[in-house]
């Protein structure tokens, strides 16, 4: 089954009274597939020339003029978002204005009704190629290829700064370690096609590069589940069953 960061760490993080499935135990942990970049996008008219300055106006405020949107209560881009704003250390809160979808997220931005907000990359890539919205920073670790002039928050003001949409490959609890082994063995090799890694990066998504056994995918989910619990316990943003 392939799975992503949503239902196996931001859920189980942040759903009140917990979600009926452990995240951890209740499955075999594969591989991971790809990371899927989130990018903070800003109205073209925003007050800012770079990212360093954009992460500085935000600081700065007033937080009651730069509403910033999201593709709905309690989304991925929404936590990202609070994320931000925490990381920032204000004591004040922007105003969330929730869209149906990414799409009409990115486009409240680009006619200037909201300020600016945290779009899933793939939903946004059009946009920030047209200039109708500006990409101002990836909100993971590294750049992404397909946009390799845009800096991540890391690098503006932002150090450590690390949310990300991932993907990956999970089974049933106590699958065969030798079907684990093989089904992990065909999924890197998958990840090492060119034409895969091509088609990935299309679509606004960066093939998996670090280390990946099933041990490794296995540690990434437990890390990640902690760092949302972080994100939930910092932002204070719950999701309702």
């Amino acid at each position: 089954m392939l799975n992503e960061a949503s239902s196996h760490a931001l859920i189980p993080a942040a759903m009140q009274g917990g979600t009926r499935y452990d995240p951890i135990a209740d499955f075999s942990h594969i591989a991971i597939a790809a990371n899927g970049p989130l990018i903070l996008v800003s109205a073209p008219n925003f007050p800012a020339a770079n990212a360093a300055e954009a992460v500085a106006k935000l600081r700065a405020g007033p937080q009651d003029n730069m509403p910033y949107a999201s593709s709905g209560v309690g989304s991925m881009p929404h936590f990202a978002a609070e994320a931000v704003a925490v990381s920032l250390m204000l004591g004040g809160k922007f105003s969330h204005v929730p869209y149906r979808s990414g799409g009409l997220m990115v486009e409240s931005i680009a006619r200037g009704e909201t300020a600016w907000g945290v779009a899933v990359l793939a939903s946004a890539a059009a946009q920030v190629r047209d200039n109708r919205v500006r990409g101002i920073a990836i909100t993971g670790l590294e750049r992404f290829p397909a946009f390799p002039d845009i800096p991540t928050l890391a690098e503006s003001g932002m150090p450590g700064f690390d949310i990300g949409n991932w993907f990956a490959v999970v089974g049933p609890p106590r699958m065969p370690e030798g079907t684990v082994a093989a089904l992990n063995r065909v999924i890197n090799a998958s990840l090492a096609d060119a034409q895969l890694r091509e088609r990935f990066l299309i679509a606004g998504i960066s093939p998996w590069t670090r280390p990946n056994t099933p041990a490794d995918a296995r540690a990434f989910f437990q890390a990640e589940l902690t760092k949302f619990k972080g994100v939930v316990e910092r932002t204070g943003v719950k999701m309702e069953q």
